[in-house]
């Protein structure tokens, strides 16, 4: 969690396994680049410097070094467990936060992969130096749960590094002999095409020398994740199949009113991953348009899947969650999640008053 900072949902944003593939095959390119200007540049140095530079750091969180750092902020009411009174429901009230600071080592942009194997929730975090920053709230002045709140993160953050580092170190290791197979089958590849410049007859001139770094040249320390700048939408729509006859003619107003929408029958195609194209549609949306129904209220694998990451993506003064309420009453909404009840919504009769909401709210 973060209440006041800029932060990001750990290990939510881009694929590890394509991005280490990526590297792979940019480097196989470089050798292959090279060694068409300097065929006998293939020396174990030039082999060495490619493996070390190729490398990745792997993320080491330094648990043993953690501390935190106290400050009085302004909580919302929707941010408190149930079991307290408030004068005002929809008023903020002083609490105190405390902001871990978890050292670390490695490649920051590790912290925003996507391992192979993850778990289906995130933290959100925060990083700043070489430290990860999240927030845990005191409610209580109870020492265990702000402790239990710690430990969630901390292991939270380890579990998913086993997998991250895993495949890192993977990458590793077989670095070198992968160069070395590149090698060989550039040099093969060189010498066919030898053979058939040798059949033209005219001498084949190179457009410049170059030559590998320095035995004791330094390496800069880059990291290697490479990200694509991804589609943003103004709206990410969250409903329940059997609500597709209502949310289908929602969408297509959207869209025809101009408003960039995430809608599942828009965006997903026949074989892709549904997990992840739907953490990049929470991720890169602006807001959330919630259909509540009854089909809603049974709780199911995904709809509950892009609630929750609704609700964590909003912090204070932040809106996100923009509720719908589609033939359901103010009891039924209570029954399911109290805190809803008194969030301003929409109901699904008025597609018109929505799309000139969504319209004044997209101007801010």
């Amino acid at each position: 969690m973060l209440i006041s900072k800029s932060g990001f949902r750990a290990f939510n944003e881009f694929d590890l396994r394509q991005t280490l593939e990526n590297q792979l095959k940019r480097i196989k390119s470089e050798i292959e680049n090279y060694l068409k200007e300097n065929p006998s540049g293939a020396t174990a140095e030039y082999i060495s410097v490619k493996s070390t530079y190729g490398q990745i750091k792997p993320v080491e969180v330094k648990i043993d070094e953690i501390y935190a750092t106290t400050s009085q902020q302004m909580i919302p009411t929707e941010y408190f467990p149930s079991g307290f009174f408030f004068l005002d429901e929809h008023g903020e009230y002083e609490k105190e936060v405390f902001t871990f600071h978890l050292p670390f080592s490695g490649d920051p942009a590790l912290l925003r992969s996507v391992a192979s194997t993850r778990i289906l929730w995130t933290e959100e975090i925060a990083i700043s130096g070489n430290e990860i920053l999240f927030d845990v709230i005191n409610f209580n002045n109870d020492a265990d749960i702000i402790q239990k709140d710690r430990d969630k993160v901390i292991n939270f953050l380890k579990s998913q590094l086993t997998h991250v580092n895993g495949e890192v170190n993977q990458y590793n290791s077989s670095l070198e002999e992968e160069i070395k197979k590149a090698v060989d089958q550039t040099k093969g590849k060189l010498s066919e095409h030898e053979a058939f410049l040798a059949k033209l007859g005219t001498p084949i001139r190179p457009s410049m020398d170059k030559s590998i770094p320095e035995e004791n040249s330094t390496i800069p320390v880059v990291s290697h994740v490479v990200k694509e700048n991804p589609k943003k939408f103004d709206v990410f729509i969250c409903h329940a199949s059997e609500d597709k006859p209502f949310v289908a003619s929602l969408a297509g107003a959207i869209k025809a009113a101009g408003i960039e929408v995430w809608y599942d029958d828009f965006q997903l195609g026949w074989g892709d991953d549904l997990r992840s194209a739907i953490d990049n549609g929470l991720k890169n949306s602006r807001y959330g348009v919630v259909v509540f129904s009854k089909a809603f209220f049974a709780r199911k694998k995904w709809t509950e899947y892009e609630l929750n990451g609704l609700f964590a993506r909003e912090k204070v003064d932040q809106k996100v969650i923009l509720p719908i309420w589609h033939k359901v009453t103010r009891d039924e909404i209570a029954e399911y999640s109290p805190s809803l009840v008194d969030r301003f919504a929409k109901q699904s009769s008025s597609i018109g008053e929505i799309i000139d909401e969504l319209n004044s709210l997209l101007k801010k």
